[in-house]
């Protein structure tokens, strides 16, 4: 009876332990990017993305701020009006 619990101790380890998940950790970020990430893109490779679909949202690395896309232009997150320039935002407190 020992030899049982054993083995199947065993198994249930084996089954456990034995399946992984493929995720690669490098300088730039995890890859596959975690689920509810935030795309980190430059405001250049933010203004050339090929299909931006309304409310997408992508995290600004050159200004350091999220934006999100109206149907028109990319806003920033929280800003009250955005005249294109991110430097010219007004934000709410």
């Amino acid at each position: 009876m020992k030899r049982f619990y054993n083995v199947l101790f065993l198994l249930l380890f084996v089954s456990v332990c034995g399946f992984g998940q493929n995720i690669t950790i490098t300088p730039t970020g995890i890859n596959p990017a975690p689920q509810g990430s935030l795309n980190k893109l430059t405001y250049e490779q933010i203004l050339l993305l090929p299909n931006p679909q309304l409310g997408d949202i992508v995290a600004d690395l050159t200004f350091k701020r999220p934006r999100i896309y109206d149907g028109k232009q990319w806003l920033l997150l929280g800003a009250i009006s955005d005249s294109g320039s991110p430097e010219q935002s007004t934000f709410t407190n």
